[in-house]
């Protein structure tokens, strides 16, 4: 999950919480008031008082329940660690090949092709070839990025 993903879920969580322990707590004063009602008025049984008939409160145990299921989640997948390794075996490759995989896994796995040129001293055409073939061979993906080409470590 993403980081922003997570974020969205740990706020909508905490929006649900406060939302639940405000009408949690309206409910709590209403249930208050009614119970005031039937016991000082001697018509009424007690017995049949509307505040413990009813099922919110497991409705809002459940309910809290979810929203702390909810905001677990989203703290557990921020603060996971987003694996950054290429996930690729490069004892597949040699030479040319290994040499340009290096240098995108010392770019933190993405780079733009001007940066591996860079980086590796090759010309445009010799590079362009060597990411060819690693993206036959599944090493690597291109993202065409307007004027430029991202390449990415699979």
């Amino acid at each position: 999950m993403e980081k922003k993903q997570s974020l969205f879920l740990i706020a909508l969580s905490l929006v649900l919480l406060v939302s639940l322990a405000v009408l949690y707590s309206n409910e709590q004063i209403k249930d208050a008031a009614l119970c005031y009602a039937y016991s000082t008025n001697p018509n009424l049984d007690p017995l049949t008082c509307p505040a413990h008939t009813t099922n919110s409160p497991w409705f809002f145990m459940t309910a809290f329940a979810a929203s702390f299921l909810l905001l677990a989640i989203g703290v557990y997948s921020f603060l996971q660690k987003e694996s950054t390794e290429p996930s690729f075996d490069s004892s597949l490759l040699e030479g040319e090949e290994l040499i340009v995989w290096n240098a995108l896994v010392e770019l933190k796995g993405s780079a733009f092709q001007s940066d591996l040129i860079n980086k590796t001293s090759y010309s445009k055409v010799k590079l362009s070839r060597i990411l060819d073939r690693l993206e036959n061979k599944g090493a690597v993906e291109r993202k065409r990025r307007g004027m430029a080409n991202l390449v990415i470590a699979k």
